[in-house]
């Protein structure tokens, strides 16, 4: 995938801020882009949606789904700001090794499209929301296939 043109200083904070924090697991950098409290407006099957963390939240959450998907990456598509608001679009892939809620863990590669959309305080991320668009997951021999809302 060709990464997307990078013309702000926003937009470049929300990349790395992927790749750093939930490419790499890196719990330390959490503190160099979120600002000190983060809410979670919505966030498909994530028990933190809804939720505002502090640093140590937000870490914790982080650690936990690593555990689930300890491999994952995002690939970013597209880079859209307005104000204080940039949006990614994204490609997800991650390999299924924790239990996650009526999913015990499969071993198997998920594949999933969305956004993030973050709100900005200066250059720390105060809120977001992520939208899962569609989900491919392989399932003992099955595909499912789906959008989600």
């Amino acid at each position: 995938m060709t990464p997307p043109s990078i013309n702000s200083r926003r937009k470049q904070v929300l990349v790395d801020f992927l790749r750093e924090v939930w490419d790499e697991g890196d719990t330390d950098a959490c503190e160099r882009f979120l600002a000190p409290s983060y809410t979670i407006h919505h966030d498909l099957g994530d028990p933190w949606a809804g939720q505002t963390l502090d640093l140590a939240g937000y870490q914790a959450r982080l650690r936990n789904s690593r555990a689930l998907f300890p491999d994952q990456c995002f690939d970013v598509a597209g880079l859209f700001e307005d104000g204080d608001v940039v949006v990614a679009t994204w490609s997800w892939r991650a390999t299924h090794r924790g239990d996650v809620p009526g999913f015990p863990a499969t071993g198997e590669r998920i594949t999933m499209s969305g956004m993030t959309v973050c709100s900005f305080d200066g250059d720390g991320m105060k809120r977001g929301a992520s939208e899962q668009l569609r989900v491919r997951w392989s399932v003992s021999g099955q595909r499912i296939s789906g959008l989600l809302s």
